[in-house]
């Protein structure tokens, strides 16, 4: 997903913007770029750096797909400066999404925080920092251009003055699978979704509102406004997503074969 590789040459950037497939909000040279290391375990090495009063760095990953699907996040991360003693700090990856051609209207769907502390006897000392989101099926942004960002906390955000945070980001991946974990999701009203011999049964809605059907590609094969709470499906084969919307507002979702 994305590519985020820095250029296999030993120049130094001033703006991420600079750097393909990489994007900021800012056209300024101060607020983030890519550098060669000069000192520490990775000395002559490219790194990604910004600091923490600046806008994120982020790609767009493909598409807000219709199905359950998992990121799960690598980064390896260090704190070169900082203008605090004893300062830790949290670190997002938002995830987030848009349509049409401007980036800047993106909205958030959700963040993974990693808590990083800035106080080391070595400041170039990376650690690899992992993190999950789940995004769920039969999202009202699917379709929309997919973004992760890499963001620090801005501490005036948080009333606290400036901490003059400086970090360095490398080793970037960002890998999605189908996510089957949660096999029936109920948000409440315990709405149960039941498949065998070529039906499914909805159990725990007042009344059903729409019932839509997806494959694992995302693309939906099925949707409907059933009269009852069981529906004939003797017509699919394979592995597929169900996900029910009732009166009430109340969603579930499951995996069926």
């Amino acid at each position: 997903n994305g590519d985020f590789s820095l250029p296999a040459d030993v120049l130094e950037y001033k703006n991420v913007n600079n750097i393909p497939n990489w994007k900021t909000d800012t056209q300024s040279v101060d607020f983030n770029g890519r550098s060669i290391a000069n000192e520490g375990p990775r000395k002559n090495d490219a790194v990604c750096w910004l600091w923490d009063e600046t806008p994120g760095i982020y790609q767009v990953i493909g598409t807000v797909p219709s199905v359950s699907t998992k990121y799960d996040v690598n980064f390896d991360l260090s704190c070169f400066y900082t203008w605090w003693a004893d300062y830790k700090s949290d670190f997002y990856v938002i995830f987030s999404s848009y349509s049409g051609d401007n980036a800047t209207s993106r909205i958030p769907l959700d963040t993974i925080k990693v808590i990083f502390d800035c106080k080391q006897a070595d400041w170039f000392k990376f650690t690899s920092e992992t993190g999950s989101y789940v995004l769920p099926a039969a999202s009202a942004k699917a379709g929309q251009h997919l973004v992760v960002e890499f963001k620090p906390k801005n501490s005036q955000d948080f009333a606290a003055g400036s901490s003059y945070t400086y970090f360095w980001l490398d080793n970037i991946t960002v890998k999605s699978s189908l996510y089957t974990g949660l096999i029936e999701k109920t948000i409440s009203n315990d709405i149960k979704i039941i498949a065998y011999n070529g039906q499914i049964r909805i159990n725990g809605a007042n009344k059903i509102k729409l019932v839509s059907i997806y494959d694992l590609t995302g693309r939906k094969v099925l949707s409907t406004r059933p009269d009852s709470n069981v529906l004939n499906v003797s017509q699919l084969s394979g592995f597929y997503i169900v996900v029910v919307d009732s009166d009430a507002g109340i969603k579930a979702q499951k995996v069926i074969f």
